[in-house]
């Protein structure tokens, strides 16, 4: 399904099946540019019922402590060989027991940066099964409150889960996905059990109450891809605070779409992301942190574009 997908307090995402890219300033210096080689032609080619076929390659568990090092646990098909990547270089190899479950731990500390993590199996006919879930860590040594943990699928009803946060006393927006058919789905963390109401360019459009885990999801639909300003109002406690940015708001670089090029940029804007996908499709994505806050004052307004981001400077490459 051909769909823009705008996340909001996590890192984006590269997958195998994917072409990825990052729209931005086209006047951008280049040195700002990285590029993903990770698709070859034929796996372009590759038709959808194909990837139906493949062997269950799951991440289940991730866990990251502050000095980088790093536990991950999935799902697979019994007695498996799994390779695990970190974009393009492999990392180790690890077999699966009797019931599909495995378990890998680094032997060296993670750096700082980007991580995606990958799966791949490789059948006794010699064919290659590919992961359509991605891992993606953003770690800062010595600073866990910037660590952060998502997975991201390739099936559109899984989307974006975040895997390490936990509930909080405010409001986070984690996704914003943009179907072709109209719908928009956002997902995001508020106080348990509280309401919120979403507003698109001024207007009301809709309300919902938090999850006991403090996961919130609302859909609406006949929403026309474009530039809007999102708030997220919430009512807890008698206290009234609300959660503001604009989403959609940039153009998606076709050329660079092409040629498999991310751009990172400097600002409150840290990622911006255009991911065409096997059959078709088109994720866009900016991606933002630290955009939660507790609540102290009824009459406070906390504006969803300020953040606390680095900036990021130096090219990142996966090849």
């Amino acid at each position: 399904m051909k769909k823009e997908i705008l996340l909001l307090s996590s890192l984006i995402s590269l997958s195998i099946v994917l072409y990825l890219g990052i729209p931005g300033n086209e006047n951008m210096d280049h040195k700002n540019i990285v590029e993903d080689e990770i698709l070859e032609s034929e796996v372009n080619n590759l038709p959808d019922d194909k990837l139906n076929k493949d062997p269950i390659l799951k991440f289940d568990i991730v866990r990251l402590d502050p000095k980088g090092n790093i536990i991950i646990a999935g799902k697979t098909i019994p007695d498996a060989e799994i390779q695990i990547f970190d974009g393009n270089e492999k990392l180790s190899t690890v077999i699966s027991d009797s019931h599909g479950d495995w378990v890998w731990v680094s032997e060296n500390q993670i750096e700082d940066g980007l991580k995606r993590f990958r799966l791949k199996y490789v059948d006794k006919s010699g064919e290659e099964h590919n992961s359509i879930e991605n891992v993606i860590v953003n770690f800062e040594k010595d600073n866990a409150d910037n660590h952060k943990i998502f997975k991201i699928s390739e099936d559109s009803r899984k989307g974006v889960k975040v895997l390490n946060e936990k509930e909080i006393m405010g409001i986070a927006i984690d996704s914003v996905e943009h179907f072709n058919n109209g719908n928009l789905r956002i997902r995001g963390r508020s106080v348990p059990l509280s309401k919120i109401k979403i507003f698109l360019s001024g207007n009301m459009l809709s309300e919902t109450f938090v999850k006991k885990n403090g996961f919130w999801e609302i859909s609406l639909k006949n929403i026309k891809l474009g530039s809007y300003d999102l708030k997220i109002e919430l009512a807890s406690q008698n206290q009234v605070i609300s959660l503001e940015t604009s989403i959609f708001n940039g153009l998606i670089n076709s050329e660079l779409l092409q040629k498999k090029k991310i751009i990172v940029e400097d600002g409150n804007s840290l990622w911006r992301i255009a991911r065409k996908t096997l059959g078709g499709g088109v994720l866009y994505a900016e991606i933002y942190k630290h955009n939660r806050k507790k609540i102290k004052d009824p009459d406070l307004i906390y504006p969803g574009q300020v953040f606390n981001i680095p900036s990021i400077k130096k090219e990142i490459s996966y090849e």
